[in-house]
């Protein structure tokens, strides 16, 4: 039986990286071969793939189980990036981004540095993690924000989409869901998560993101000589902000989700929560208002408002069906499970708890990158590497020290990530050559923080 599974993992694996390279409809791949594996599933093991949950017959379960991971993608990521990218869409179309590049972008442009500004971006952005947990999140909102700006700074697309993909792999702070789970798979003692953060995880986030920006900054030189990359494109600083006919106050208005997602937030004002949806909902609902006093036209003041509308209907023929795709596809590997018996099987052949661990990591880096689930990889793999710690005597705390950067970064270059395709599609930078160009900042990361956390700074 686990002989059959795992070929049935590593097939349809297979089959999904010559999808990609064929170029094919990623979401469509992703929802044949999920559907596949589904009843492949079924076949082999008898069970329902919605186990207690079943309609009644396997084969229709197939579909409801379909249905179901519809619904919550839809209630969830599918209606953050929605609000988001229609915001975006009407902030576009009254021209309010323009005014914000301009207004920040023309100083901005005479900076010299403008790659290590870039990092100080990426920086910025790492921290965002703190109020803004969701990765589909912290993208959309940095990209409608930030991006505009790092094009007036004069960057490249691919330099500046690249720098907000790895930043936003980074998964860290005392908030995140993933340390929570972690914790929970393990015996972890004394420790709780504010300690272990202020003791480990700040000084490893600190070492390994110094050197995975130190590789970005020449290697994003370096690929900007090689391909040639237009800096700047789109952005014309000898445009007055103001022939756009808008008050300089306007610019604000395209960072305003942001300005209240972090207000409202722990780091401000603790006792007030609002979620990235909310606050775009809200930022809109304010926009139109003004708009509709400023604007003399006020029938025109109204029909722009259905840009938020078509924004809504973009976004949904852009990423929308990746993303729900995306969702289904991790849970169809989960549930085949074929990495976890191969990863169970080299973890019973022996050896050391540090060469384990690193094991453990790197598979959780590839089960990531290839399934989409860096939530997935982390159940699976702490549940492995806790046993193994409780089996060995050792500190559990050193494999999730490792394990939770290691795995959650792999984003950043994972095919089938819906995120990444999502900033493909809003920055215009092809797919392939943003993972290109964050696999060398990644590549330093994973191994600095494998350096820091089991051979230089051990527990």
């Amino acid at each position: 039986m686990n002989a059959i599974l795992i070929i049935a993992t590593l097939v349809i694996l297979a089959l999904l990286i010559l999808a990609i390279v064929k170029k094919f409809d990623i979401a469509l791949a992703l929802l044949m071969l999920s559907t596949i594996g589904y009843l492949f599933y079924t076949v082999v093991t008898g069970n329902s793939v919605m186990g207690d949950n079943t309609c009644g017959n396997k084969f229709f379960d197939v579909f409801m189980q379909l249905e179901s991971i519809f619904q919550a993608q839809m209630a969830g990521n599918v209606l953050l990036l929605m609000s988001v990218f229609a915001f975006v869409a009407y902030m576009n179309h009254i021209k309010a981004t323009n005014l914000l590049c301009l207004v920040l972008g023309k100083p901005l442009s005479k900076v010299k540095a403008k790659y290590a500004v870039l990092c100080g971006v990426m920086v910025i952005t790492i921290f965002l993690k703190f109020v803004i947990f969701s990765n589909m999140g912290q993208m959309a909102l940095v990209v409608a924000t930030l991006f505009p700006i790092l094009l007036a700074l004069g960057l490249s697309r691919e330099t500046a989409a690249s720098g907000i993909l790895f930043a936003t792999a980074i998964a860290w702070g005392p908030a995140n869901g993933m340390t929570a789970v972690l914790f929970s798979l393990g015996d972890v003692g004394d420790w709780t998560i504010p300690t272990y953060f202020a003791k480990y995880e700040i000084p490893n986030i600190a070492i390994s993101v110094s050197v995975a920006l130190i590789v970005f900054y020449f290697s994003s030189k370096y690929f900007d000589r090689k391909e040639n990359a237009a800096c700047g494109a789109g952005v014309d600083f000898n445009i007055d902000p103001k022939s756009l006919g808008l008050p300089l106050w306007y610019a604000v208005l395209p960072i305003l989700p942001v300005i209240l997602v972090v207000v409202f937030s722990p780091l401000v004002v603790g006792s007030i929560s609002i979620s990235i949806t909310a606050a775009s909902l809200l930022s809109y609902l304010l926009s139109c208002v003004l708009e509709f006093i400023r604007n003399k036209d006020k029938k025109q003041a109204l029909e722009d408002t259905k840009e938020f509308w078509k924004g809504c209907g973009q976004m949904m023929a852009s990423i929308g069906g990746l993303i729900i795709c995306a969702g289904i596809f991790a849970n169809c590997m989960s549930m085949l499970g074929g990495l976890k018996i191969i990863f169970s099987g080299l973890i019973s052949g022996g050896g050391s708890v540090t060469t384990v661990i690193i094991l453990a990591s790197l598979a959780a880096f590839l089960f990531t990158m290839l399934s989409a689930s860096g939530q997935g990889s982390i159940a699976l793999f702490g549940a492995i590497l806790a046993q193994v710690s409780e089996a060995a005597g050792s500190n559990y705390i050193a494999a999730v020290r490792c394990l939770m950067p290691v795995c959650m970064v792999a984003n950043a270059v994972s095919p089938t990530v819906a995120s990444n395709y999502y900033l493909a599609t809003a920055t215009g930078v092809a797919h392939p050559t943003l993972l290109k160009r964050a696999a060398p900042p990644v590549i330093a990361f994973v191994i600095s923080t494998i350096l820091v956390t089991q051979f230089l700074f051990p527990c």
